[in-house]
């Protein structure tokens, strides 16, 4: 059909007058109309048919309204195929013809500014990605919005390519480099997504809420995913007036406060016993150690004869000027 349009406007210029114009399509009320009153025995939508026509409808005459209405058709084939329009910049499709060369192409006029109101719609009604970098970030963000669904917090460990991707928005947004509208869509997913109380606290908050939404009793042996949680929900009782409010406000949202929670810590196997004082292990330790042996002074000379540990005799008094006798 383009080929002998082209033929046509070539011998006889008056055939372009002729050609259908997208402003003589019926209004979007009237096709919806005609679709509930008619029943056609084909599987193609109504609004498909027109954008068919539609491919017709651009001056042969262009410099780039063959290669656009070939890129348009192939676009639809590929968004047909795939479901989107992220198409490498290297694709070919079936029939030869560049798709990724041309996507590229549109992009870069886009984004100059000469891409025309009317392929703008065109190829937004086929989900065009205009910017390759915030597309990748919206899948990024599809992707934590399905990590949410399924754990309950965005505490994903930083091994794992979301959690990593996660770490590096915190990352943006503490420095103040992170996209004020992005930022907004990761709040709306969670508004605890910067983890203000670490990622440790608030995974085990909710393997807490997870555990409690099941019914089951918190005891201080619960243990789930080798994680003791009665003891970490203790700690977090026992230590209250410590902690900020923003774990007040959390912790309270299950009913997890001192007044309100029956959770004590367990006793040790043992039984209970107390602990002894510093004075009395003193105590205990002074009467454990034997007293000192009494040991001789060195400036003391044990008497001949006398046997050791014996009292040593006292002392005569000799006269100035007089010899000591010796003891026989």
């Amino acid at each position: 059909m383009w080929a002998i349009t082209s033929a046509l406007a070539s011998h006889d210029h008056r055939i372009l007058e002729r050609l259908p114009d997208k402003a003589n399509r019926l209004p979007r009320e009237t096709s919806t109309l005609v679709t509930n009153c008619w029943h056609f025995d084909f599987t193609l939508h109504p609004e498909r048919i027109a954008q068919a026509m539609d491919l017709i409808a651009f001056n042969p005459r262009g410099p780039l309204t063959r290669t656009r209405r070939e890129g348009l058709a192939s676009a639809q084939a590929f968004h047909d195929t795939y479901g989107h329009l992220d198409v490498p910049a290297d694709h070919t499709d079936p029939v030869g013809f560049e798709l990724g060369r041309f996507i590229t192409t549109m992009r870069d006029a886009h984004t100059a500014g000469r891409l025309e109101a009317d392929w703008t719609a065109e190829l937004d009604a086929l989900g065009m990605i205009w910017d390759k970098h915030d597309a990748a970030w919206r899948a990024r963000l599809t992707t934590a919005a399905g990590y949410h669904r399924a754990h309950g917090h965005l505490a994903a460990p930083a091994t794992t390519p979301i959690g990593a991707w996660l770490a590096e928005q915190r990352s943006y947004a503490s420095h103040k480099r992170l996209d004020p509208a992005r930022a907004a869509d990761l709040t709306a997913i969670d508004p605890y997504w910067q983890l203000p109380h670490g990622p440790d606290w608030h995974c085990k908050y909710h393997q807490v809420r997870r555990h409690l939404e099941t019914g089951r009793p918190l005891t201080p042996d619960t243990t789930v995913g080798g994680v003791n949680l009665g003891s970490w929900t203790i700690r977090q009782l026992t230590t209250w007036s410590t902690l900020t409010p923003g774990r007040h406000h959390l912790l309270t949202a299950l009913g997890l406060t001192p007044a309100t929670s029956t959770l004590t810590p367990a006793p040790p196997a043992g039984g209970p016993s107390r602990r002894p004082s510093r004075s009395s292990n003193f105590s205990s330790t002074a009467n454990a150690v034997p007293p000192p042996r009494a040991r001789p002074s060195p400036l003391t000379a044990t008497p001949s004869g006398s046997a050791p540990g014996s009292p040593r005799p006292a002392p005569r008094c000799v006269p100035a000027g007089s010899k000591p006798t010796r003891r026989s």
